[in-house]
């Protein structure tokens, strides 16, 4: 009898320690798709916790994801270009391993132009990719995934020779979760 009760102990410990490891973001998803006025996924790359998540007046979202939350920062209103920017989290102190940009796509939208030079446009999960791996700093991968109604743009940062696959694998679970 003993035995049983343990097991069914141990096992019910087991479960609540080997929850699936990424955290519930709904709350910040509704909040930046009511602002934006497209859906707003947050996907959690593999070891990394969201430590920023934006909206410009442009309607563009930020979401920036890293291994170590820092401290929060007073975060600047203002972007690179000049747009005001609001937090619905974050920011918080560090470096971003994984940026991101959703913004929705014009009608004359055309992947060839956009992208740059450099970039080399693949089909991945039914969807045109444009990207770049580069070793120069800062060392990494940059694309721009072009859906039917989104543009995203990704930046992720990390070793050029392992960084291919990972980008890869988190932008075909991109596309799934925007696409279906």
């Amino acid at each position: 009898m003993y035995k049983i009760f343990y097991l069914i102990m141990f096992l019910f410990i087991l479960s609540a320690c080997t929850g699936n490891g990424s955290t519930d973001y709904s709350d910040y998803e509704k909040e930046l798709s009511d602002k934006a006025g497209y859906d707003v996924h947050i996907i959690e790359p593999d070891e990394l916790t969201l430590t920023a998540a934006n909206i410009t007046t442009d309607d563009e979202v930020g979401l920036h994801f890293s291994q170590v939350d820092g401290e929060l920062q007073s975060g600047s209103v203002e972007d690179e270009r000049g747009d005001d920017v609001e937090y619905v989290h974050g920011p918080y102190a560090g470096n971003s391993e994984y940026r991101i940009s959703i913004q929705p796509k014009p009608d004359d939208f055309q992947l060839e132009e956009y992208k740059s030079d450099e970039m080399e446009i693949n089909d991945i999960n039914g969807h045109d990719v444009a990207y770049e791996i580069t070793d120069m700093p800062p060392e990494g991968f940059f694309g721009i995934i072009s859906l039917d109604e989104l543009i995203i743009h990704t930046n992720f940062h990390g070793d050029a020779d392992v960084i291919e696959d990972e980008a890869i694998d988190y932008i075909e679970k991109l596309i799934d979760a925007y696409e279906n």
